[in-house]
Formats: C-alpha cells, sequence, structure tokens
C-alpha cells in the first residue's frame, strides 16, 4: 500500500502516478514519514550514486522506518531475484564514504595479457578475481580448498566475462605436490595469495591449524613461485599482523616478514638458505632462470560490506530472530572499507611493487561496531534496547578492543597513491630466523603444545592480550584464576564475586567480594599492575606503600572527620605487597563504599573542593623524604623532554601527518620558552624537589555520597619527586576544560 513517492525533480512534485503523489524531494521524507503514517521506505535509485545514497539513508534512518532495497531492473532477469526478493540495506551503506583515486590505466597495463593466479575464494578473493577479470588478463586461474566458493564464482564470473579464459580448481595450499602440479602445468607470472584461516577465536583454539594452513600454505605456495619463475607474487595480510595479540594476527605478521625474506633470498642470490618444504623437490634439482620473482605483501583492516563480513550476517540474522544483538565490547572500533574500494587500492598496490615491500593500506576512520550495529537496527524500522536488545559479551580470547595499522617501529612511506603508504623493512638475524622457521613448522607438523612460545621467538610484537573485561591468559577460566588470585591475599572470608569495574583506565581493575563465616560481606579492589607504564612493581609498590602509611598518619580534611578514607594495601599471604603469575603481577587495596567522582567538574564549589584535597595532599606529604621514592615514571612532567619528543617525532614525520598541524606545531613552538620554566629550575636546586602526586585528574579525588565533599585521594602510582606546581598546572587544566580527556573534538 503504496502512500506516496519521493523525486529530487521539482517538475514532478504534486503530479500522480498510478494515483500515488510525489509529495516532494528528499528533505521531505521526515514531513511524509509523519503526515502518512509511514512504516517501510524502499529505495528505488539503482544507479545512484554512493554519496546520494547515503545522503538519503542518512535522512531514512532517523525516521525509524524499515528500508529496502529495490533492485535494478536488470536484476530481475536473473533466476535468484524477483521483485519479491528486495534487498536489505547493505553494511557497506553505513560506512562514511571518502574518495578513493587509483589510476585506472596503470592497474590495467600491470595486469593485461598475463597469467594469474588467485589462492582463495572469500570475500577478498572474489573481488580481486572479479576486478583482475576486466583487466583482460590472458588467463585467470583461480584456487580454493572450498568447493562452494568456487563453484559460485564458476557460476558468475564467465557470465559477466565470457571471452576470458579462466580455470576453476580445488586445491589445498597445504598439499605440495598438488601446488607443484598446478604451477608447472599453468605457469602462473602473477600470484594474489589470499587463502587463510580467517576466524580468530577458532584460531586461538587450534594453533596448530592456523599455522598449517595461513604459514606453512603461504610458504610453500612462495616457494612454488620460485621453482616456477612466477614474476610477482603478493601476500594479502590483515592490521591484526600490528602488534599482535592472538595466533592469528601473529600468522599474518610471520607471512610479512617471510615476505620480505623471499624477497630478499632470491635478489641476494641466497635461495639456499630457503629450506624445502617437499620432500621429493629441492632447488637445487632445477635448472637456473633468470627470471627474478618479486614479493610483496599488503596489509588492510575490514571490509565490512555483505559479501564478506560475518559481522554483517550475524547482525542481520539476530535482528531476524528479534535479538539480543550481541556484541564483545561497547568500545571496539575497527578500520572500515567497502571490498570493492579495499581491492581497487590492493590492485594499484600491486602496481607499484619492486620486490620487497609491506604495503599499508589507509583504511580511513576507524569506526565503532556499536555505532554501526545501532544504526543497522534503525535501518530495520526498529530500535536499538526497546526493539533489539544490545550485549556486550566481553573481548574474546586474543580480539583487540581496536586495531592498529602501523607499528611505531615500521615508519611509512608515501607512494604516488594517498591512500598507500609502504612500511620500513623488517631487521632480523636471517640464519637465526630460518632456524627458528624450521624448527616450528616441525612442532606444528607435529602437533606441539608450545606454538605460542615458538611464534613469540620469530614474532617479537606477539603478545597475548588483556581486555578490559576478563583476563585472557593462559588460563581457561579467567574468573577463576581472579579467584585464586585473591586467595592468594590476607582477605576476611570466601570470595564469592570478581566483577570488573568501569574504572582502571591504566591497571585493569576488579572489585573482589566476600563472605565471612558471620554473613558479613567485604570488598577489596583488585589490579593488575600495567608492567607497560610501570617497568618495575616492586618499585612501584614500594612507594605505594610508604606513601598509604605516611597518609593514613598525616592526611586529614576538615569536613570528612572519621569519613576519610585513605587507601591501603592488603598484603598477600607471603607478607609481599602483590602477587605475580603468568598472567601478570596483582595488587589488593581496600575497597571505598558509599562514594563517587567525577570526571569533569559539574560546579565550581566541586572543582574548589578538588583543588582543597589535592592542597592537603601535598601538605601532607611535605614531611616524607622525597629521596626515599623511586621515580618509576622517568620524566613524568619534564615538559622539556616532551618538547624535544615532539620536535623528533615532527623531524621524522613517520605518519606523514605533519602538514596537517603546522599551525598545532607552530602555537607548541611559540611557547617553549615555558617549558623550562620548571623543571630547568628543579635541576638547579633554586625549585626545592618535594613530592607531587602528579596526576590530578578530578576522578582521582573521591565524593562522600552523602555530603558530596571530598574524602579521598586515589592513584598512588604516580606520586614522584617533582613540584606541586605540576599539580596545580594539571588540576587548572582539569578546571578548565569542559570535556573529559580523552574527548576527539
Amino acid at each position: 500500500n503504496i502512500k506516496c513517492l519521493i523525486d529530487d525533480d521539482e517538475a514532478k512534485w504534486g503530479c500522480y502516478i498510478e494515483n500515488v503523489i510525489v509529495y516532494g524531494g528528499r528533505e521531505k521524507i521526515p514531513e511524509a514519514v509523519k503526515k502518512f503514517g509511514i512504516k517501510k521506505i524502499f529505495l528505488a535509485i539503482p544507479n545512484a550514486t554512493i554519496q546520494d545514497r547515503s545522503a538519503i539513508l542518512d535522512i531514512c534512518k532517523k525516521t525509524g522506518c524499515a528500508i529496502k532495497i529495490l533492485p535494478a531492473i536488470y536484476q530481475l532477469t536473473d533466476a535468484d531475484a524477483s521483485a519479491s526478493n528486495l534487498g536489505n540495506v547493505e553494511i557497506d551503506d553505513l560506512l562514511p564514504r571518502e574518495d578513493i583515486s587509483v589510476d585506472n590505466e596503470e592497474i590495467v597495463a600491470s595486469l593485461k595479457g598475463r597469467v594469474i593466479l588467485v589462492t582463495g575464494c572469500g570475500a577478498i578473493g572474489t573481488e580481486i578475481c572479479r576486478q583482475i577479470a576486466s583487466c583482460q588478463p590472458a588467463r585467470l586461474i583461480i584456487l580454493d580448498v572450498y568447493e562452494n566458493n568456487v563453484y559460485d564464482l564458476q557460476q558468475k564470473l564467465p557470465r559477466e566475462f565470457p571471452d576470458l579464459d579462466m580455470v576453476f580448481l580445488i586445491a589445498s595450499v597445504r598439499d605440495s605436490r598438488r601446488l607443484e602440479q598446478i604451477f608447472s602445468l599453468y605457469r602462473p607470472e602473477i600470484v594474489f595469495h589470499t587463502a587463510a584461516h580467517k576466524h580468530l577465536t577458532m584460531m586461538e583454539s587450534s594453533p596448530c591449524e592456523a599455522l598449517k594452513n595461513n604459514v606453512i600454505g603461504t610458504y610453500k605456495t612462495a616457494f612454488a613461485a620460485i621453482l616456477y619463475g612466477c614474476q610477482r607474487f603478493f601476500l594479502l595480510s590483515s592490521d591484526k599482523a600490528v602488534n599482535p595479540t592472538s595466533v592469528l594476527g601473529a600468522s599474518c605478521r610471520l607471512n610479512e616478514i617471510l615476505m620480505q625474506v623471499f624477497d630478499y633470498l632470491m635478489r641476494s642470490g641466497q635461495l639456499d638458505k630457503l629450506f624445502s618444504p617437499y620432500t621429493h623437490t629441492h632447488l637445487h634439482m632445477l635448472k637456473p632462470t633468470t627470471c627474478q620473482t618479486h614479493f610483496a605483501a599488503i596489509r588492510f583492516g575490514n571490509c565490512l560490506d555483505s559479501s564478506g563480513s560475518s559481522i554483517y550476517k550475524m547482525f542481520q540474522r539476530q535482528i531476524a530472530l528479534g535479538g539480543p544483538l550481541r556484541i564483545t565490547h561497547k568500545d571496539v572500533t575497527r578500520f572500515c572499507m567497502s571490498t570493492k574500494d579495499a581491492v581497487r587500492l590492493i590492485l594499484q598496490a600491486s602496481a607499484y611493487t619492486q620486490g620487497g615491500e609491506l604495503f599499508v593500506l589507509d583504511m580511513g576512520t576507524p569506526q565503532k561496531i556499536d555505532d554501526l550495529a545501532r544504526t543497522l537496527v534503525k535501518l530495520n524500522g526498529l530500535i536499538p534496547e526497546v526493539d533489539i536488545k544490545i550485549e556486550y559479551t566481553g573481548l574474546r580470547p586474543g580480539e583487540k578492543l581496536y586495531e592498529e595499522p602501523l607499528m611505531w617501529e615500521e615508519g611509512m612511506r608515501k607512494t604516488p597513491c594517498q591512500r598507500i603508504y609502504i612500511a620500513n623493512s623488517t631487521r632480523l638475524n636471517l640464519d637465526d630466523f630460518m632456524a627458528s622457521l624450521k624448527s616450528l613448522f616441525q612442532a606444528v607438523g607435529e602437533n606441539c603444545d608450545d606454538i605460542g612460545e615458538r611464534l613469540e621467538s620469530l614474532v617479537n610484537s606477539y603478545h597475548k592480550a588483556y581486555s578490559l573485561d576478563n583476563v585472557q591468559a593462559e588460563m581457561p577460566d579467567p574468573i577463576n584464576n581472579l579467584e585464586q588470585i585473591s586467595n592468594r591475599f590476607q582477605i576476611e572470608g570466601e570470595v564469592t564475586a570478581v566483577i570488573p569495574m568501569c574504572k582502571g583506565y591504566i591497571n585493569h581493575t576488579y572489585r573482589v567480594e566476600t563472605v565471612k563465616s558471620d554473613g558479613q560481606v567485604r570488598k577489596y579492589t583488585l589490579q593488575r599492575i600495567n608492567d607497560e607504564v610501570f617497568k618495575n612493581p616492586q618499585e612501584l609498590m614500594e612507594n605505594v606503600a610508604l606513601v598509604t602509611e605516611h597518609m593514613s598518619k598525616n592526611y586529614r580534611l576538615p569536613w570528612a572527620g572519621d569519613r576519610i578514607a585513605n587507601q591501603q594495601i592488603i598484603k598477600a599471604k607471603d607478607g609481599q605487597n602483590y602477587v605475580s603469575d603468568m598472567s601478570g603481577d596483582w595488587r589488593l587495596l581496600t575497597y571505598f563504599d558509599s562514594v563517587h567522582s567525577y570526571d569533569i567538574p559539574e560546579s565550581k564549589e566541586i572543582f574548589y573542593y578538588s583543588g582543597l584535597a589535592f592542597g592537603s595532599f601535598i601538605k601532607a606529604m611535605a614531611d616524607l623524604d622525597s629521596h626515599r621514592i623511586h621515580e618509576v615514571i622517568p620524566n613524568f612532567h619534564n615538559t622539556w623532554s616532551r618538547f624535544r619528543d615532539l620536535e623528533s617525532a615532527i623531524a621524522q614525520n613517520r605518519f606523514g601527518r605533519a602538514d596537517g598541524v603546522q599551525p598545532e606545531i607552530a602555537f607548541v613552538k611559540d611557547r617553549q620558552k615555558y617549558f623550562k620554566m620548571i623543571s630547568e629550575p628543579l635541576q638547579k636546586g633554586e625549585l626545592p624537589l618535594r613530592l607531587g602526586h602528579n596526576d590530578c585528574n578530578l576522578n582521582n579525588v573521591l565524593f562522600d555520597d552523602e555530603t558530596n565533599l571530598p574524602v579521598a585521594i586515589i592513584d598512588l602510582d604516580t606520586v614522584m619527586p617533582s613540584s606541586p606546581l605540576y599539580d596545580f598546572g594539571d588540576s587548572i587544566r582539569i578546571g578548565t576544560n569542559t570535556a573529559q580527556d580523552d574527548e576527539k573534538d
């Protein structure tokens, strides 16, 4: 029952088509929804530009209506399409659109007339095949171990490109003889290697299978490329390779290193350092060839469109079932791009290669998965948290809160395309690397249990993940592990609950609840000490012990009386101030009930009393010898040192961003004279060295629920020798700022 039509053509406004009025242009959509009681909106502009489509969807999603996409007329001729088969709004319609400019002529020139092999026919592999097919290769060889993927392409591609010579093969990259057979028969000149396991959680539980397919399979395919004179070999990698916290990410990073190693050995004539993954073929058995195989890796982020995103399919399935919509964490962000756009950049990068590069694609602005999910709910005509509940399940083993495009030490070089960069090469001891790699392959073949440790020896940046919701250590049950840790301290009663706390950004923080034999409930604060920030937990806890003991005797607030709440360390059963296990270093502190904190000052009074609380703290610390306190974070408030670090970062310009922030750089440089104002007199002894809190955030002051007055100062880890002037300046910064510290705008 169509109520009205919308069209941007003013000449049609007020006209009737089949007795249905053309109500107006797109700006009239909200008004029409209210006037006619619209429940569903059908988008029937198949030829609309991406920008127009996104703009219209932005209007529609605010109406609360369900939105469907009408197929184009040509689609209705396909057996799998009908007028009743209306499409949903796809997730790539929700992504912000940025211009992606590539040199199509250069791409075509690099692929035209070539024999090209694509391994893996998932979303990326399929789109690579489709775009390569349009570049008129001499032959396109498509390989996958999964027959359904190959079959789907075999049904579709010949209809789109009837004149193209295509070969569809079922094969595993783990099968040495099959690979050699294919390379020997078809002699591919270019290989795009996408075949890999990609499910993060499953690879965590099956690390040997991950490496057999992802790493050994890559090695075997690259080895075959050398054996049979392939000219260019491209590995498709992932941003999970950056500081990997999962087996999947570590396998991606190891593959990137492999590409640089293969290319170096080829260029330097040291192919004898390679070990053959085949028992029946060795490099020295082959006749010398003048062909040089160029190896390169291309790293990119998530492609969140409907054809390739399990996230999209999962969300739509959960919405269809009425919810709940399950997301691992509210703040999970990912670099997102449509598969088509990503492949355009992949092919452009492949045209640039000279050998040995690690290309890094700029995937645009990271997107919060929570925002995308909620928008998808709205576009189905539903209301998040009302019609469809949102549940946060906690980060999975090996999963990151956010992905990084580049490791700091890699640096970046520009290419002619603004969305493609080249990372610096990895430096390593080649002999040690090859020996460790061979040992890893043998261990994987034997399904050994120490694969994680062996991976760490090859991928230095690989480390296990710790989430904000639970501790993902080697233990299968994190909560059980937290209970075990809690029981190593001198607690009263039996542990009944360990609950993640929303505060505690530096150290992962939990509330431990116990019940005594008489039924009394006790609460404690359990924290894992962040060893990335605090390199020496022993010195840190010596500081905290001295400061808390001194505060208990000297810290007073005139209005607090017996409500004063000085934090205390709960000692371990062995008498130490902290305990250690495989998951890290842990401490237990007193827990404060009936208190609250503020992230930004809601009134002048709150800021005023927080200043009194910090001032009283500095006064209480005045007679504690600063020389007894370790400098656990060197140069923490040395502004001149920070300024020199900034100058160094600008000079290196590793991410190519300096040109875009010149006004901000000039602002800082114009004020450099102020940066020595405190640090230099301190060094010369002209200002006294005293103990300061050094982190005077408003949320480090706890206010009493009843009186709304301060009763405690917390976060004592940063108490170090400095100057009260730093604390004063830090407080002023917090009090005059109307936004939170991590505000992005």
